[in-house]
């Protein structure tokens, strides 16, 4: 007699019982690492965000390590992706149609811990830690996966402050132009006993507090007596970056 067909394997990632999706929680694969997935069905922002990449040889230094560049470029992407996403349920964004984006403003810290091996898979993961009412900090820590072996290590951390912008108009041509920036979603003060969290919530609210009643932006003391990082009465924080830089000939500018 033939033996029954043996039941179908199952699925490395865990299903959510609506849809085939995988689950907004955790998924695991068999060397252990885990991935959030972010794929929720509901419309509510979240503020972690994963992206990950595998590095190539394309990607590498002279030292044959992972460029630093490389790296930096992965951390502003996930972190512009977790500081947009915040926004999609906001009203600016609802006025504009979906068309509210983050642009990074300012690196607060970042640190290179250990190298990138070529062939191994970078993961940025990104919380929003401080919200002010045109800014959102964000948190990025970077790992980087020996995919063969299964082991992980963090390389990079960073905080990275973005300002959420909208288009005011559309010119003849249906181009959005004259973006400004927008009032930001605030995130809730951490509680629950999470004391890791409320410390840095704490830290960043600590240090945003200090350089605006200073006046200045987020470079070192001695740049405190500059004209361009004095902030004029009535501005925002935005227009104080852009006060930093002169239009080059071509007509760019940070706007």
């Amino acid at each position: 007699a033939r033996e029954p067909p043996s039941p179908p394997p199952a699925p490395l990632y865990p299903l959510s019982p609506e849809s085939n999706l995988p689950s907004p929680q955790i998924c695991r694969h068999k060397y252990k690492t885990q991935y959030t997935c972010n794929m929720s069905s509901t419309n509510a922002p979240t503020s972690t965000v994963v992206v990950a990449r595998l590095f190539l040889p394309d990607d590498a230094n002279i030292a044959g390590n992972v460029h630093g560049g490389t790296t930096l470029k992965l951390m502003e992407e996930a972190g512009m992706i977790a500081a947009t996403r915040h926004m999609s349920t906001s009203e600016a964004s609802k006025a504009s149609d979906g068309n509210c984006l983050a642009a990074l403003v300012r690196f607060e810290h970042m640190a290179f811990h250990k190298p990138v091996s070529v062939g191994e898979l970078g993961s940025c993961k990104c919380e929003i830690i401080f919200t002010s009412n045109q800014s959102i900090l964000v948190e990025v820590m970077v790992t980087a996966e020996n995919i063969s072996k299964g082991k992980t290590r963090v390389t990079n951390t960073g905080w990275l402050w973005y300002v959420p912008m909208a288009p005011s108009m559309v010119d003849a041509t249906g181009k959005r132009v004259d973006w400004k920036p927008v009032q930001v979603l605030p995130v809730p003060i951490p509680d629950g006993g999470d004391d890791v969290a409320l410390k840095k919530y704490e830290k960043a609210r600590e240090m945003y507090e200090k350089r605006k009643s200073n006046g200045n932006d987020d470079r070192d003391e001695a740049a405190e007596s500059t004209p361009a990082c004095t902030t004029v009465e009535g501005n925002s924080e935005f227009d104080t970056f852009k006060n930093q830089y002169t239009t080059p000939s071509d007509g760019h500018s940070p706007a």
